[in-house]
C-alpha cells in the first residue's frame, strides 16, 4: 500500500508510454476510493484527485481522478487518469478564490487560493482501469470544480503545492 509522501520541490517527469504506468494508476486509483491514503487523525478523509508525485519517490506526470467523489470531473477529462496535463490558456478574466485541502498537508487548515475557473488543457486520458485498451490525446475546455481540481494536481506536478507557492 502506498503513503502519501511530503511534496517534491522539483517537476515530475513525462510519462512516455501509458501502458507502464497501470499497474500503479490502478493502485492510486483504489486508494482514493477507499481512504487508504488518509493519515490518521488528518481533517480529511477522502480526496477528489490524487497525483502519482504524492505517493511516488519518482513522479511521474499524471494524476488519478476518484471516480466516486469526483465524478463529474472523471467525465469532463472522459476517463480517470490524466497524463501528462498541460494548460494551453488561462481565462484571465475567470480568477476567483477557491477554499482548498491538501491531502500532503493532512493537518492543515484548508487555505484560501486564487484559481482560474476557465481554462484550456491538453493532455492524455485512460477512459477505464478495468480494461485500458484506448489512450485518446485531448484538448479541452474544463471549468469550475473540474478546473479547481486540475490546477491544484498540476502544481503537484510541477513540485509546488498551495502552502508552498
Amino acid at each position: 500500500m502506498k503513503t502519501i509522501l511530503p511534496p517534491h520541490l522539483k517537476p515530475s517527469q513525462k510519462v512516455e508510454d501509458p501502458a507502464t504506468i497501470l499497474e500503479e494508476a490502478r493502485e492510486i486509483c483504489k486508494g482514493t476510493q477507499n481512504g487508504s491514503f488518509v493519515t490518521p487523525g488528518s481533517k480529511y478523509n477522502n480526496c477528489f484527485a490524487m497525483a502519482q508525485p504524492q505517493v511516488s519517490n519518482k513522479p511521474l506526470r499524471y494524476f488519478v481522478i476518484n471516480p466516486i467523489t469526483a465524478s463529474q470531473v472523471a467525465k469532463d477529462f472522459s476517463g480517470l487518469v490524466v497524463i501528462n496535463p498541460r494548460i494551453l490558456e488561462k481565462d484571465k478574466s475567470s480568477k476567483v478564490m477557491s477554499l482548498e485541502g491538501c491531502m500532503s498537508y493532512p493537518f492543515r487548515p484548508e487555505k484560501k487560493v486564487k484559481r482560474y475557473a476557465k481554462i484550456k488543457v491538453t493532455y492524455s486520458v485512460i477512459e477505464d482501469l478495468k480494461n485500458p485498451k484506448v489512450v485518446h490525446v485531448e484538448s479541452r475546455e474544463i471549468k469550475d470544480f473540474t478546473a479547481f481540481v486540475c490546477l491544484h494536481e498540476l502544481e503537484h506536478l510541477d513540485g509546488k503545492s498551495i502552502f508552498t507557492n
